[in-house]
């Protein structure tokens, strides 16, 4: 066994105790720069040490040499192995003994505690409810002592599914990295695994729209933006995500008022690309279509929920404002990705920076017209022209 690797050991298992190298070398009636040298890689303990050091970090010589590294990851693998065995074969029975056997040998084998945690999380409730302290307790150690955040994750997802009412919101909070679109997610697995059907089929619906405008930003912000810059390529891009809009937010063949805001956005960008490209005519078309639907969006009344499409998508779920209404009456925080402020059009033909492929026809009175109106509307909506 080289250096490097008793160093790497002495190392590890000296943090995990948290303990100082003078600490452990005091214990040890040694100094601490031997210590020292040692996790460098400078020099290695003399034999006759090996014992009293792994006795000290409350492991085995073997592992302080790391000589029973393969046999474990053999026998971890083994356990994964016969797991998947076991179910193929339909002896579900035969995991949990298995498993907790495998947890108890390896403590620090986070993922065998995730996966004891799952087998348990999926057994019938009346099943479940004796070995619910084990499940808490895999699923806490994982919490406190793993790193690892996928690992973290499936922990805080497993117990989020099974756990007691009054226990849940402390889960969705155990993970600092959780977002809340994760948590929402995780809301739905909860209810599915329950069995509500009717609150699964709103939060179902929801989550539906908080995915479309996750989509619809993560287009935004593609690191491939080929287009900017290129208006024959933007006109290509906006294009194609007017098409996604219609396909998702149309009912009956027209957009729905909760995705005004967002198709506006795209189709003035066409517009603008459409003009830069000589298609001046498509583009006038375009940017009328633009003023027409900001003053259908302009006569919404704030606090009245908007429709966002097929129910094959979205469900009866609804936008009112920066909130989703619930087919239950619950109201449900999302961005603001679908709405747009009646003074948004004005501002944006007038700006003199990002827009500049509308230069070509500014003096055209097709655009001069359009320019008017959205005036109007932004002063009706009392925004300062």
């Amino acid at each position: 066994m080289s250096e490097l690797k008793i160093a790497q050991s002495i190392r590890k298992y000296r943090k995990e105790k948290s303990v100082t190298q003078e600490q452990m070398a005091a214990a040890l009636g040694i100094s601490s720069q031997s210590i020292s040298k040692w996790e460098c890689g400078d020099g290695y303990p003399d034999i006759t040490l090996l014992p009293r050091i792994a006795g000290y970090l409350e492991i085995s010589v073997d592992t302080l040499l790391g000589t029973d590294e393969v046999a474990v990851r053999e026998d971890v693998d083994s356990y994964f192995q016969r797991v998947n065995e076991y179910h193929n074969a339909g002896d579900h029975h035969l995991v949990l003994p298995l498993a907790k056997e495998y947890y108890r040998k390896y403590p620090k084998e986070y993922h065998i505690a995730t996966s004891l945690a799952s087998h348990i999380s999926r057994m019938p409730e009346e099943l479940r409810k004796p070995h619910m302290p084990l499940l808490r307790e895999a699923c806490r150690r994982v919490m406190d002592e793993c790193t690892d955040s996928t690992l973290r994750r499936s922990a805080v997802k497993i117990m989020c599914r099974i756990c007691e009412d009054e226990e849940l919101e402390e889960w969705l909070h155990a993970d600092t990295e959780f977002t809340y679109d994760d948590m929402v997610f995780i809301i739905e697995d909860r209810l599915q695994h329950k069995g509500d059907r009717e609150a699964l089929t709103a939060r179902h619906s929801a989550n539906t729209v908080i995915l479309a405008c996750k989509l619809f930003n993560h287009i935004e912000r593609s690191p491939n933006r080929e287009y900017w810059g290129h208006p024959e390529k933007s006109v290509e891009w906006n294009t194609k995500i007017r098409a996604l809009i219609e396909l998702l937010g149309s009912r009956d063949g027209e957009i729905a008022d909760g995705w005004l805001g967002e198709y506006i956005t795209v189709l003035n960008r066409l517009a603008c690309a459409l003009c830069a490209v000589g298609r001046v005519d498509e583009g006038l078309d375009t940017l009328e279509q633009v003023l027409s639907l900001t003053r259908r969006a302009a006569a919404l009344p704030a606090d009245v929920p908007r429709d966002l499409g097929s129910p094959l998508w979205f469900g009866e779920t609804k936008a009112v404002g920066n909130y989703l209404l619930l087919p239950d009456g619950k109201q449900d925080f999302y961005k603001d990705t679908l709405t747009q402020e009646p003074y948004a059009l004005y501002n944006i033909l007038t700006r003199p920076h990002g827009w500049e492929w509308y230069d070509g026809v500014r003096q055209h009175p097709r655009f001069l017209a359009v320019l008017e109106e959205a005036k109007k509307l932004a002063e009706a909506s009392g925004a300062s022209t």
